[in-house]
């Protein structure tokens, strides 16, 4: 996926340059929950059974992330067959979250202050990003969906 990524991201630069993007959304990377099927990419839902599946098809979800532009950097541990809300019963392990410290229970995510006194920690953007992802691959979804504390 590696070299996928490269290539999709040296491709979304040339439309970017030439003003000829898939869609607003055209080269933001992005991360794949191992439940959608990706086309030759090992797809296992974090289970054993499905542990050497590669899908010769693609999920209707990561074509539309493709045709969007968006470029997928791998695949992202969930709950085993997305069957569950603690990220703890993935055949893989627990799923680890990268704005928590190791040796604690400690946030490490960086913030961003806003002109208007405003500070955000990065996993609301995240928030936001994904919801924009989400709206590119899921067109009906619509901006007053976005969660208000946001």
């Amino acid at each position: 996926m590696k070299e996928k990524a490269l290539i999709d991201a040296e491709k979304s630069d040339e439309r970017r340059k030439s003003q000829n993007l898939r869609s607003k959304y055209d080269g933001i990377p992005i991360g794949i929950k191992d439940l959608f099927c990706t086309k030759g990419v090992t797809t296992t839902a974090s289970s054993k059974i499905l542990s050497n599946f590669v899908p010769n098809y693609e999920s209707t979800v990561t074509q539309n992330c493709d045709d969007a532009g968006l470029i997928s950097l791998g695949k992202l541990n969930c709950d085993e067959f997305a069957m569950g809300s603690t990220n703890k019963t993935s055949f893989f392990g627990s799923v680890k979250n990268p704005w928590k410290s190791v040796n604690s229970d400690n946030l490490v995510t960086p913030y961003v202050s806003l002109p208007v006194g405003v500070t955000l920690r990065i996993p609301y953007l995240s928030l936001v990003l994904s919801f924009i992802v989400a709206n590119a691959c899921f067109p009906f979804l619509s901006p007053d969906r976005l969660p208000m504390y946001l």
